[in-house]
């Protein structure tokens, strides 16, 4: 098998469809041979499970009928002709760790809907700031509770005030959102767009200092 392609990501799943990590398609192969998790599919709106032996059974269908996707990687041994999976469902596993989302910029603007939390306007985060609530030189924190998105004219605007001082209002007060392990992923191609049914885009790891 080539282990280029044994490095292909794939999404792993929890026992109630949560997604959990990412991990590499020899990993996830390992895990469907031991019988531990199951391949899923997105069909016609419709999550469809296989398990190893009739996973294998349908790439050696397809490979026989020449239907194999133009975005599937196939890998090949003496034994088997195996569509490697994008998605798989632990069959053992039924919980997510605890663990607090990173304050970092884009899981901020993800928060928010990169959209001005005083006007409203959703705009290129390249168009928008952090602002702090209540400001630094009163006391103010960043932290997610104090952190929201504004774009540059409402920043100028509230400049060093509260918005009570500016007289602007907040769409919603910012708070900290409840952790989930693959809150943006990065979809990179389009034979990982299968991915969207469990997860959302775009993640950025550099977290904020207080």
């Amino acid at each position: 098998m080539s282990g280029d392609l044994l490095a292909q990501r794939v999404l792993m799943l929890n026992r109630n469809y949560n997604p959990i990590r990412i991990i590499t398609a020899r990993e996830a192969i390992i895990k469907l041979y031991s019988e531990i998790a199951e391949v899923v599919t997105v069909e016609n709106g419709t999550y469809c499970n296989y398990s190893f032996s009739s996973w294998t059974d349908v790439s050696e269908l397809k490979a026989q009928l020449q239907d194999i996707g133009e975005l599937d990687d196939v890998v090949y041994s003496s034994r088997l002709t195996l569509i490697l999976p994008r998605v798989i469902r632990l069959l053992t596993y039924d919980k997510v760790p605890l663990t607090r989302v990173k304050l970092t910029r884009r899981n901020i603007y993800a928060r928010d809907n990169s959209t001005c939390q005083y006007c409203g306007k959703k705009m290129p985060t390249d168009e928008l700031n952090l602002d702090h609530v209540v400001p630094k030189a009163q006391g103010g924190q960043g932290t997610w509770t104090n952190l929201t998105t504004s774009c540059i004219k409402c920043n100028n605007k509230k400049a060093g005030r509260s918005p009570k001082e500016a007289k602007m209002k907040l769409l919603k007060a910012p708070i900290e959102p409840k952790y989930n392990p693959m809150l943006k992923v990065h979809i990179e191609s389009k034979k990982y767009n299968c991915w969207q049914s469990f997860v959302d885009e775009a993640y950025w790891t550099v977290e904020l200092e207080p």
